[in-house]
């Protein structure tokens, strides 16, 4: 992706666990692809009332199968 003119968005160190940086983030660089593991998009998904969530891929060795509906459910 980063060949094809994608970029790596992350969030500065004092604020990398709060999600209203997050979704400012997602918002401000219009992300298209979140990858995380699944406890951060879990969290995003909780905290946003409004979500405008971007495709997700998470890394881990288990994924709570709720997840997909729920942020999909929250997608308008």
């Amino acid at each position: 992706m980063l060949g094809r003119g994608g970029t790596i968005v992350l969030p500065h160190p004092e604020s990398e666990r709060d999600p209203r940086e997050w979704a400012r983030l997602v918002r401000k660089h219009l992300v298209t692809i979140w990858n995380s593991v699944p406890a951060f998009l879990e969290i995003l998904v909780d905290y946003q009332a409004d979500p405008s969530l971007p495709q997700a891929a998470c890394c881990a060795n288990s994924v709570i199968t709720a997840w997909p509906t729920r942020s999909h459910d929250s997608t308008p």
